[in-house]
């Protein structure tokens, strides 16, 4: 049986390298073979539970230039990356709707 750690161990100290061990282990497993038996199931959602609420829809996934230029201009512009991105591609969409 694994043993379980409190809030404070987890994410007020480093992983040691038994723990680091072990969740490589977890993830190379197939789900199959992990034994979930010492969680409970839930039958009902809790009064308030709302689904998707964390959702955030697809990523996109910039190769490393793009990624590197977009971070550098929204860093000098003071703006956050994924708006300047979003800007960028609604400017080239308006070009290219032009050139039809």
């Amino acid at each position: 049986m694994m043993k379980q750690f409190s809030e404070d161990e987890l994410l007020r100290k480093p992983l040691s390298e038994e723990q680091r061990r072990e969740i490589l282990a977890l993830s190379d497993m197939p789900d199959s073979e992990i034994d979930f038996s010492d969680i409970p199931e839930i039958r009902e959602l809790p009064a308030g539970a709302v689904r998707g609420m964390l959702y955030r829809g697809p990523h996109i996934r910039l190769n490393e230039n793009l990624r590197r230029y977009f971070a550098d201009l929204a860093r000098r512009k003071g703006v956050p990356m994924n708006d300047l991105v979003n800007e960028t591609l609604e400017k080239a969409l308006a070009v290219a709707e032009v050139a039809r």
